[in-house]
């Protein structure tokens, strides 16, 4: 499996998690009597699927991923990579 891959892997699987979650706060709500507690919750929640995204889209955007012409092969990624490490060098 490619390094891509995997990180596409880890990205969807965690944000799947980070969506159900909401929902399942959303399901709450709407079956007992609301709190602030339940609120508060909802919006961490909320929060920590937006920063997730963002954090996300500029782990792509640094590694090149975010055009797919990039990453067609392994060796695209190595490539991408070692031209970022040099930047830093």
């Amino acid at each position: 499996m490619k390094k891509y891959e995997i990180l596409a892997n880890y990205v969807y699987n965690r944000r799947e998690y980070l969506e159900q979650d909401i929902k399942q706060l959303q399901e709450n709500l709407r079956y007992r009597t609301i709190s602030q507690i339940d609120c508060l919750e909802l919006i961490i929640a909320e929060e920590r699927l937006k920063m997730f995204i963002e954090v996300t889209s500029d782990i792509r955007h640094i590694l090149g991923l975010d055009n797919p012409a990039n990453i067609e092969s392994e060796e695209n990624f190595s490539n991408i990579t070692r031209k970022k490490e040099s930047n830093f060098t």
